[in-house]
């Protein structure tokens, strides 16, 4: 999907909450021969990386922690956003990459979160979906309350 994106003339962030996950998606982009600027941690002038990524002839990808490049930064070159791995709490992770998207791109922007069938990210992520799921009944008309069990409206509180 990146590969597709950037062939199309589009610039893509790629998150991760872990830099020895954006360690291991290196090689694939230099092998892909897709040119790629990356922030984290070890980033010294976050500026220059955002800048160099914003230019109009500079890299397609942003390799980016969501540490580092979740917060506080301008990505408005990007119109695709993939989340290499879920976050535990559902709000931020989808708030924090998508919120310096400029406005006007995020209608027409992708957002792809990767989760690999069998992992502890998709159980995350089936709790989360069940607990929102559970939120918005026991939250909702008076008349869904009668849905949720007293165990499950018990799960919320855990």
């Amino acid at each position: 999907m990146l590969e597709e994106a950037v062939a199309d003339g589009h610039k893509a962030l790629v998150f991760s909450q872990w830099t020895s996950m954006l360690d291991l998606v290196e090689p694939h982009l230099k092998s892909a021969g897709i040119a790629f600027t990356r922030l984290d941690g070890s980033t010294r002038d976050r500026g220059a990386v955002v800048g160099e990524f914003q230019a109009e002839g500079g890299p397609p990808v942003l390799l980016a922690s969501l540490k580092a490049g979740g917060t506080g930064l301008n990505l408005t070159a990007a119109d695709h956003v993939f989340l290499l791995d879920p976050w535990w709490n559902p709000a931020a992770r989808i708030r924090r990459p998508i919120a310096r998207i400029a406005s006007a791109k995020i209608a027409r922007s992708s957002l792809y979160r990767m989760v690999a069938k069998g992992t502890v990210e998709e159980r995350i992520l089936a709790l989360q979906e069940k607990k929102r799921a559970m939120a918005d009944v026991a939250l909702g008309e008076a008349g869904g309350a009668a849905a949720i069990t007293r165990e499950e409206l018990l799960a919320l509180l855990d």
